[in-house]
């Protein structure tokens, strides 16, 4: 009866530090995918890991992440999870910072942790119409920033606002992300271009350089580097890829918009 009983306690064990493994290797994903370095999404497993009694190890690869967790009877689980496409959201990633702190001041269980998760995951995004408005102004303060008359700070405007709306709204219809990028820079380019082409701005220069900034994939170079630093190479190697792969995109577009308009410069 005692060896029955250890044998059930076992089970019940591993079924426990299964259920806790599913969550950090979803709640892993999901940072990863949100724009989150590997530094800060091993520090937040750790800390929810300790809380459980548990250690926690975490790795990424291309396409991937593997999480093992392992209990203080020597019990282990290791389970991976590709990463969802990027969706850069910080807001959704100091959510899931502080649940981690949440879980560890207030010793939250693998039920009220992943209630909690769930709750941050149905929030609504910012509406979209409104980024689109908001990036566009970014972009226009950046041509103001680097000398462009009133002119080409209107005309970056509204490139970006055309430029931006076309680049989220393919990827909806199924066009590829990098497709998208493409599109997107080539048709701010070509509005860019009108300071050249009508000769209404004394800076058609400046507008054509900022035209297409909103696609520099800034973060994914951050994010890589901090990684390098941090010791996990191949998450380093990957999102370094990425950003390489949209600054070509985005090359790709602006010489799409010469070749289309014509415009040599020599």
């Amino acid at each position: 009866m005692n060896m029955q009983q250890q044998s059930t306690q076992r089970l019940q064990n591993m079924d426990s530090l299964k259920d806790k493994g599913e969550f950090l290797c979803l709640y892993a994903s999901t940072l990863y995918s949100c724009g989150a370095t590997a530094m800060r999404i091993d520090k937040n497993l750790q800390r929810i890991a300790s809380c459980w009694h548990c250690s926690a190890d975490f790795s990424v690869s291309p396409t991937c992440v593997l999480v093992t967790l392992i209990d203080s009877e020597g019990g282990s689980f290791t389970m991976s999870r590709s990463i969802p496409k990027d969706k850069i959201n910080f807001d959704t990633i100091t959510s899931l910072s502080a649940l981690s702190w949440e879980i560890h001041d207030e010793e939250l269980d693998i039920s009220q942790a992943s209630e909690k998760y769930v709750a941050i995951m149905e929030r609504k995004r910012m509406n979209p119409w409104l980024v689109t408005v908001l990036a566009s102004v970014a972009n226009a303060s950046f041509c103001e920033l680097f000398g462009g008359d009133w002119i080409a700070i209107l005309i970056v405007f509204v490139a970006t606002l055309d430029g931006f709306f076309l680049k989220s709204v393919l990827p909806k219809y199924g066009v590829d992300h990098k497709i998208a990028i493409i599109a997107g820079c080539t048709v701010s380019a070509i509005i860019a271009c009108t300071g050249f082409v009508l000769g209404i701005s004394t800076t058609p220069e400046v507008a054509l350089a900022t035209s297409v900034l909103y696609c520099v994939p800034g973060i994914p170079f951050a994010n890589g580097i901090s990684d390098m630093l941090y010791g996990h190479h191949l998450s380093s190697i990957s999102r370094m890829r990425n950003a390489f792969i949209i600054t070509a995109c985005l090359s790709i577009g602006l010489c799409l918009a010469f070749v289309i308009l014509n415009i040599k410069f020599v």
